[in-house]
């Protein structure tokens, strides 16, 4: 397929490293990993993103150990300071020595651009969805109440590998774990308000790359599997430069792999990141956000952008006692909301459910089930059906059938 000016045919491959323990470490296909063991073999350096703990941020950094690279693997999402990058690769080519360089298509066109003449550089970028401002980062991590020294933007859960985990730096380590729809920040992220502003009119997403490979996650895994490649994630391979096209040769004994011919999921890597493009970038939303920051703080403005309804709902019950009926998430998360901006302006008598459960209390709020409880002795009872949409008429109907006396709010 001929991308952008047609000086160079993009071959594209998908597949998976053959080494399930690289796999296990890797948000797709440990692809960067094979390219990286080539280059360190070489007596190279390999640069790339990582955390770090102390300045709340992510940053390139160089190695040049094979185990080193462990905190380089997995997506970050968040604009990396790649600033030392520069050094460290003149740094190289004084040493005469083998670079790889890894990051977003707008620093592998930097890093191109000012080294592309060394031709013992080697330039891997992503198929990006946009980063996300290192001050927002930055703000939700200082509004937790840990110190964090580890974060996993695509920690492997029970049904998939969109979650967020991060660790905490006290004698605890505990480690705290939400699926991307429930953890604040990955909410924001998708909703597009924390990405940068050049994110919306990356002229990238659109055309070839100019690294030499680029890779991502490829999104037709049925369609994987039905060939032959059975990874749970694997990645799409694109060769852009006759370099890209060495180094794939190199590692391509280690990933298991087929050509893509199917053009339609090609183009599918090359969309629009303006304002209603198909992957739902809102610069509109974005700026609403910006300015609820600005009034309100990162804290509120982020729950108010995140859980509008909630917010909604709470401010309606100032004032007010009531029941919650449900005790999954969207229960914790109401009185986790209550608890840091309606503390003392509401007041939840207890939690409601239909069978017992484990749980005789959450946040310190009683859990009762609605069989023991007598509503006839409970004055002005006020029942908020904290429940998925698909079972709220059926438990209204239920809590309406036992007594008229109840106001049930439905969330």
């Amino acid at each position: 397929m001929e991308m952008n000016d047609g000086k160079i045919i993009s071959e594209f491959f998908y597949g998976a490293n053959i080494d399930d323990s690289i796999l296990r470490k890797s948000s797709s296909g440990g692809v960067f990993s094979a390219c990286a063991k080539v280059i360190l073999k070489l007596g190279g350096i390999v640069i790339g993103a990582v955390y770090n703990e102390e300045k709340y941020l992510v940053e390139h950094i160089a190695v040049d150990t094979y185990e080193a690279i462990d905190r380089m693997r997995k997506s970050k999402y968040v604009w990396s300071d790649f600033t030392r990058s520069i050094k460290d690769i003149q740094k190289a080519i004084i040493e005469k020595r083998y670079v790889l360089f890894t990051g977003t298509p707008c620093q592998a066109a930097a890093i191109q651009k000012k080294f592309g003449y060394y031709d013992k550089l080697y330039v891997l970028d992503l198929f990006c969805h946009g980063t996300a401002e290192p001050n927002f980062f930055k703000a939700y991590l200082e509004s937790l109440d840990y110190k964090i020294k580890e974060i996993d933007f695509r920690f492997e859960g029970k049904e998939d590998n969109y979650n967020f985990k991060y660790v905490s730096n006290d004698e605890c380590n505990q480690e705290i774990i939400s699926s991307w729809n429930e953890n604040i920040f990955t909410r924001l992220y998708m909703e597009s308000v924390v990405m940068r502003n050049v994110c919306f009119k990356c002229k990238y997403c659109e055309k070839k790359h100019v690294s030499d490979l680029t890779i991502g996650d490829f999104d037709y895994k049925d369609y994987a599997r039905e060939n032959g490649i059975m990874a749970k994630h694997p990645s799409i391979i694109t060769i852009n430069t006759p370099k890209g096209k060495y180094l794939w040769q190199t590692i391509r004994g280690e990933i298991k792999h087929r050509k893509l011919l199917k053009e339609e999921m090609i183009k599918s890597y090359f969309q629009n990141h303006s304002s209603g493009g198909v992957w739902g970038y809102n610069w509109d939303r974005k700026k609403e956000f910006e300015e609820l920051v600005q009034n309100e703080g990162f804290e509120k403005a982020a729950i108010k952008t995140c859980y509008p309804r909630e917010m909604v709902l709470l401010e309606k019950l100032i004032g007010k006692t009531v029941y919650l009926y449900g005790a999954g998430k969207i229960s914790k998360r109401i009185i986790s909301i209550k608890n840091k901006y309606f503390k003392n302006d509401i007041n939840v008598e207890g939690i409601i459910v239909t069978e017992r459960i484990a749980e005789r209390s959450i946040y310190g709020i009683p859990v009762n089930i609605l069989s023991e409880i007598d509503f006839n002795n409970i004055n002005k009872v006020m029942v908020v059906l904290a429940v998925g949409d698909k079972f709220q008429d059926e438990i209204y109907k239920k809590l309406n059938s036992i007594t008229k006396e109840i106001n049930v709010i439905k969330y």
